[in-house]
C-alpha cells in the first residue's frame, strides 16, 4: 500500500516495524564478516529511508477516531524504543567498523612495503604515444 493511501496507524506500524527490522539487521552487522557490511549498510540506509518517507507522511495527520490513536500511540512507543536500542547498537557497530577500517588500512601499509612495490618505485612508464610498451629503468645500480 502507498503512504498516502495508509491511515496514520498503518503508517506508524509499518515504521514501527521497519525500525525492529533495522534493529535486527544492526544486531546482525556486528557479528557479520567484513565483506558482509557494505551490503549491510546499503541495506540499512534504504530502512532509514523508508521510515524518514513513513514519518514525513504522517506529519499534519490526526488519528481517526479513538482506536485509531491507540493504535498511533501503541507503534510511536515502538518506534521511540527500537530507535534508543538502535542508538546503543551503534556505538558497538561503529567499533566495529573502526576495526575494519584499521585492518584494511593495514593491508594497505603491507602492500606498500612489499618488495614488488618497492621495485615499481624505481620503475616508470615510457611517454604516452611511445613505440616501446617497455618501462625504463630510474634506479642507481
Amino acid at each position: 500500500m502507498q503512504n498516502d493511501q495508509m491511515t496514520l496507524a498503518q503508517s506508524y506500524e509499518a515504521a514501527a516495524e521497519t525500525m525492529l527490522s533495522m534493529e535486527e539487521l544492526t544486531i546482525r552487522m556486528i557479528g557479520s564478516p567484513e565483506e558482509a557490511l557494505p551490503a549491510l549498510l546499503n541495506e540499512r540506509q534504504e530502512m532509514m529511508q523508508r521510515v524518514d518517507a513513513l514519518k514525513a507522511a504522517c506529519e499534519g495527520r490526526e488519528p481517526a477516531d479513538e482506536n485509531e490513536a491507540q493504535r498511533v500511540f501503541l507503534a510511536r512507543q515502538t518506534v521511540s524504543a527500537a530507535a534508543c536500542r538502535i542508538r546503543e547498537l551503534d556505538g558497538q557497530l561503529m567499533g566495529r567498523l573502526k576495526i575494519a577500517r584499521e585492518r584494511i588500512l593495514e593491508k594497505i601499509r603491507s602492500v606498500g612495503k612489499s618488495a614488488g612495490a618497492k621495485a615499481a618505485r624505481y620503475y616508470q612508464p615510457l611517454a604516452v604515444g611511445s613505440a616501446k610498451k617497455a618501462s625504463v629503468f630510474t634506479g642507481s645500480i
